[in-house]
């Protein structure tokens, strides 16, 4: 029951009809029912099941603007200047020029993560002194102290699903993200994640609109320029005649995968680190891979991307045919999995970008044949792509391979029904075994 005299905001989901509707005097009743709902679709990598559920949200006065309106008086930090904690914040930017704003934000970025404990706490002088609170609310009142302007921003999420109405606008724009103005110009980043680097902003934030929490709400994009979530498998393997071989890798991480890795090498025991990296890294390759040897590069340099060394032993990268060798190309995920179901009901959610660069020099015994091409493709749906440049090289394959999926929606139907093809035919080029004849 709500008021006659207000314009109600009614947004459903699901296999909601229109309600009945009664007046009461000064109020409207409004009645929904639905009967034999079908059960939820549970499908792989779905979105929130709240999205496909009936429900009935109402509301009024309720807008993007109004939220916004109110949001711009919280977003401003107005706590006096603590002179003991300008101290440290200049301790901290030592030996930095007063004019190179952004390496100053850097080193003040890093020592919050370094010192922080993410809590509670909400008020940036006694997060410093406690060293545990929220990291955004330190940052922010370190750069006060240098005298460097930061803003919040509200950003629409690029993976939120598409609004009913206004109360479904404003929950589109669900993430806060900080904007720095410094040498370099505009700089947007979060400040949660204890292993993201400097300028990091998640895959679904970037290039999508931004509302600075300052008066007059100005739209901007988001940028985050080198901010690729990827990781390169470079290397060489030696191949014996019967198939096995030992391989020198060097994988480079970047993005959310290196963020993911530094947290798991933060996490995992010195004494399980080989099985873990056999069981993520080379189980999924190379069947029967042993890591014989292992180090880490730049684990603690947050702005430097992480590169592991391994050498590794794998009982059969070629199998034994009547005619050779079938070589099965290194690092080659099985993409048809993407995609299983014949026909999908709901929606596909890519939560995170995922890029993959191999280049592998992979030598073959001199008693084989290497054939003197090798087919390349080239295919694109939705954003995604896969490329094969591979090519022979003496009695070596150069493979040279690229997969880059986006973060993003694929829809039931026809955009379904387009992606399956796609990872499919994606699958039988980034799979194919390279024949060797003798």
């Amino acid at each position: 029951m709500t008021p006659a005299d207000r314009e109600l905001e009614i947004e459903t989901r699901g296999n909601v009809t229109a309600p009945q509707t009664k007046p009461m005097g000064t109020f409207v009743e409004r009645r929904w029912r639905v009967d034999l709902s079908p059960p939820a679709e549970l499908e792989p990598e779905s979105p929130p099941i709240t999205e496909f559920l009936p429900s009935v949200r109402v509301g009024w006065g309720v807008s993007l603007e109004a939220t916004l309106a109110r949001l711009v008086d919280l977003a401003i930090d107005q706590t006096p200047l603590d002179p003991r904690l300008r101290s440290l914040a200049l301790d901290v930017v030592h030996g930095v020029p007063a004019e190179s704003t952004d390496e100053r934000a850097r080193r003040l970025y890093h020592y919050v993560l370094e010192h922080i404990q993410e809590g509670k706490e909400t008020d940036g002088r006694h997060v410093l002194m406690g060293k545990s609170g929220s990291r955004q609310a330190a940052f922010r009142y370190l750069l006060r102290l240098v005298g460097i302007r930061s803003e919040l921003a509200l950003v629409k999420n690029g993976l939120a699903a598409p609004p009913l109405g206004k109360m479904g606008e404003v929950e589109a724009y669900d993430a806060l993200v900080l904007r720095l103005t410094t040498n370099g110009g505009a700089r947007w980043l979060t400040i949660r994640d204890k292993f993201a680097p400097f300028g990091y902003v998640a895959a679904e934030l970037r290039e999508q609109t931004a509302i600075v929490l300052i008066d007059g709400m100005p739209r901007e994009v988001v940028r985050a320029p080198g901010a690729v979530d990827q990781v390169v498998y470079e290397g060489r393997a030696d191949v014996k005649e019967d198939g096995s071989a030992k391989l020198d890798l060097v994988l480079t991480f970047t993005g959310n995968r290196a963020i993911a890795w530094r947290s798991a090498l933060d996490q995992i025991p010195q004494a399980k680190l080989y099985d873990f990296v056999e069981r993520e890294l080379v189980a999924p390759s190379f069947d029967g891979g042993h890591v014989r040897e292992m180090k880490a590069d730049a684990v603690a340099a947050l702005d430097q991307p992480l590169v592991i060394n391994l050498r590794i032993e794998v009982p059969e990268l070629a199998k034994s045919t009547r005619g050779g060798l079938a070589l099965h190309p290194p690092f080659a995920p099985h993409l048809a999995q993407l995609a299983p179901l014949p026909e999908r009901r709901t929606p596909i959610l890519h939560r995170a970008a995922w890029r993959a660069e191999v280049r592998m020099h992979v030598v073959l015994p001199e008693s084989l044949k290497i054939p003197a091409q090798l087919p390349h493709a080239e295919l694109r749906d939705a954003g995604a792509l896969v490329v094969v440049r591979d090519a022979a090289d003496g009695h070596a394959i150069e493979f040279d391979r690229v997969i880059d999926f986006p973060a993003g929606r694929i829809q039931p139907g026809a955009e379904y029904a387009a992606w399956q093809k796609f990872t499919q035919q994606a699958d039988a080029v980034v799979t194919r075994d390279v024949l060797v004849g003798k």
